[in-house]
């Protein structure tokens, strides 16, 4: 994949990019070799728990499906380059393998975070604690994933398998996930009408 050598711009906020950058302190420093594919995927993961658990997601990003997706372009450019907006909470260090490893710059603080985050963070970090990146990549792609049935209703997985791509535009919709429940359903289309004001306001 050709290096991204842009600037990204924020969607977000200082304040989501606080509990982003913070969780990505906790992760690197709870987590067996952090390396930045195994932190993005654990974002992820984060965010679905979150969502089937609670009925919206932890930090609200948005992600695309790639070839070794799903993804959060944004967090993912700034953590390919020397971070810019994430630069105050980690730095992602690279061996003579190439191989990268996240290395939080400050202490962890849990201020932006509930006790059903704190609880869900240190669930997810302690299950998945050794596990591979290769291992996290194959649970986001298994069957039963938001990322495969977009990536097969897109018509993405021959080209994935092909190498012809690894990226894509399309991006994952949570609301599937609650689907079938009623009451989470009405708190997620409460919780994308409320976060659309916000950044609307923002902008």
């Amino acid at each position: 994949m050709a290096a991204f050598e842009f600037k990204p711009v924020s969607v977000y906020s200082p304040d989501e990019l606080e509990k982003v950058g913070n969780a990505l302190i906790y992760l690197s420093q709870h987590t067996e070799k952090p390396s930045k594919t195994k932190v993005l995927k654990l974002l992820y993961l984060l965010d679905e728990f979150s969502v089937k658990l609670r009925g919206f997601p932890m930090f609200g990003l948005t992600y695309k499906v790639w070839q070794l997706g799903p993804v959060c372009e944004e967090v993912f450019i700034d953590l390919s380059n020397s971070p810019t907006l994430l630069k105050d909470y980690v730095v992602v260090e690279y061996d003579e393998k190439g191989l990268s490893t996240v290395k939080p710059k400050r202490h962890f603080d849990d201020g932006e975070f509930s006790d059903h985050d704190m609880q869900l963070m240190e669930q997810v970090a302690k299950t998945y604690r050794r596990s591979t990146a290769k291992t996290l990549v194959n649970i986001t792609h298994r069957e039963s994933s938001l990322w495969y049935r977009v990536a097969k209703a897109k018509g993405l997985l021959e080209l994935f398998e092909k190498g012809a791509t690894n990226n894509s535009e399309f991006t994952i919709d949570f609301k599937d996930l609650v689907a079938g429940d009623e009451l989470k359903s009405q708190v997620y289309e409460h919780y994308l009408e409320t976060m659309e004001t916000h950044r609307a306001l923002r902008s």
